[in-house]
């Protein structure tokens, strides 16, 4: 077991025993791959730099969906990079797998003009798009990170706070919402409650996570 991977888990998540082990088998043919589709079904795709597409292997067992784009993603053309996507690699790492191991794609492709929230019929206009990939990849988990990609998923307004937690059932996946990174990099008292959301997450993958004792 690498000490990288202990220091990942601990790094993030304060309360976690500094010489927990984390063990995880990795899935097999884990190669990165982009969709690239031109698009002209709203009004963003004229006013967007770039579309942020889905990127991640094709057979990913973990699917990890987000909102709309920031500036930076928008970009380096990928999903949560920057000082939220850090402390996802971490969170990832904390289950013993790696970032390049699960697929990552977001609600919306094209960040809004001043990072507004995307209407509705900009997000029906990506809804398409997101659910081939979901057909495409066929995860076992999908984990929706924060409070916009959970309702848009399970088509609710109940609060992220009541939807995390608990597994959702989801086009043939396990579905579980929980705190957006940059929520938690604002918020870090929510850390434990992300936790126990990727430890259930961690125990539906058939991930097993052991903790010494200090």
């Amino acid at each position: 077991m690498t000490e990288n991977r202990r220091t990942a888990a601990s790094t993030w998540l304060p309360f976690l025993p500094s010489r927990a082990i984390v063990m995880a088998k990795r899935p097999k043919q884990a190669v990165p791959s982009t969709q690239e589709k031109p698009c002209s079904s709203c009004g963003l795709s004229s006013n967007s730099a770039k579309a942020v597409q889905g990127n991640g292997p094709k057979n990913a067992r973990l699917m990890l969906v987000t909102d709309v784009p920031n500036a930076q993603e928008e970009i380096e053309g990928r999903p949560l990079v920057g000082d939220a996507g850090q402390l996802l690699t971490k969170m990832i790492e904390a289950i013993g797998l790696k970032r390049d191991q699960v697929y990552i794609t977001a609600i919306v492709k094209c960040r809004p003009a001043d990072d507004r929230a995307p209407t509705e019929a900009e997000t029906q206009a990506c809804s398409q798009q997101l659910l081939e990939e979901i057909e495409t990849v066929r995860p076992q988990v999908i984990l929706s990170l924060g409070k916009f990609a959970s309702q848009t998923l399970l088509k609710t307004e109940t609060a992220i706070s009541d939807l995390r937690g608990r597994f959702h059932s989801f086009r043939g996946a396990r579905l579980m919402p929980t705190f957006h990174p940059g929520y938690l990099l604002r918020n870090p008292s929510s850390k434990r409650e992300a936790w126990a959301d990727l430890q259930l997450v961690a125990a539906e993958l058939g991930i097993k996570i052991s903790k010494e004792k200090l």
